[in-house]
């Protein structure tokens, strides 16, 4: 994790540098900066460790890496599939399971990813089954549930979002996510939705220091061997003062 860290860089987005619409990229910018803000706080109201709190933080932060490597419209390839890949590739194996489990609580099927082929569905599943799903998947996954684009709403408002845009079917979709949340909240003791509503409240002044750190993880984590840290920060210091 330590070295991964490491490789944190400038302030550019590689898909703005390649020509994606900005209206799409800077959103989803924002995006993954609640979510890794988010996943911090709340990691440090539960244990104020250094390396708990790390590693939620940077759990959030690659999420939706996928995204920033494969065009999932134009290409069928599925973003959580993509950042797997790609964590693994780079040998962050201890990150690279979040890229699923933020998107596949259990078992994935036509019903609920209808736009995943057979084959992708196997995969996942094979891949799910090794995996066992810990304190930081079910974060991120309930964060990122709270979190649409830039915005942030309440769960019930993000699964009926979702259930019209990805045209799910499932009938116990809605019900299985808003146990998570609330045996979440129940064995915590914290409101994931509060605390992202918190972040989201400060991201103007928080973003200003931390976007060139998060953006030059997703530079690396893209491709970018050339990237140089230029802006060294004391990331747990600014999460610690946000977070009381």
């Amino acid at each position: 994790m330590q070295d991964a860290l490491s490789k944190a860089s400038v302030y550019i987005d590689r898909r703005i540098m390649d020509g994606s619409k900005l209206r799409i990229t800077l959103p989803h910018a924002e995006h993954i900066l609640i979510v890794a803000l988010s996943a911090a706080v709340v990691a440090h109201q539960i244990n104020s460790d250094e390396a708990f709190v790390e590693q939620a933080f940077v759990c959030g932060l690659l999420h939706d890496i996928g995204r920033y490597i494969v065009d999932e419209k134009a290409s069928k390839y599925p973003h959580t599939i993509a950042g797997y890949e790609r964590c693994m590739k780079l040998r962050i194996s201890s990150v690279a399971p979040v890229c699923l489990t933020h998107a596949i609580l259990d078992y994935a099927n036509k019903q609920e990813y209808p736009d995943y082929t057979d084959a992708q569905l196997d995969w996942v599943n094979d891949k799910m089954s090794h995996i066992k799903r810990t304190f930081y998947d079910d974060l991120v996954m309930l964060i990122d549930l709270h979190c649409r684009g830039d915005q942030v709403m309440r769960i019930e408002d993000r699964l009926a979002k979702n259930k019209q845009f990805y045209h799910i079917k499932s009938e116990d979709y809605c019900q299985k996510y808003l146990k998570l949340d609330a045996d979440f909240k129940q064995k915590y003791g914290v409101d994931v939705y509060n605390a992202c509503r918190f972040v989201y409240a400060c991201k103007k002044s928080m973003f200003k220091r931390l976007m060139p750190y998060c953006h030059g993880w997703l530079r690396y984590v893209c491709g970018d061997r050339n990237v140089v840290r230029e802006y060294p920060l004391d990331v747990q210091q600014q999460l610690w003062s946000w977070s009381r």
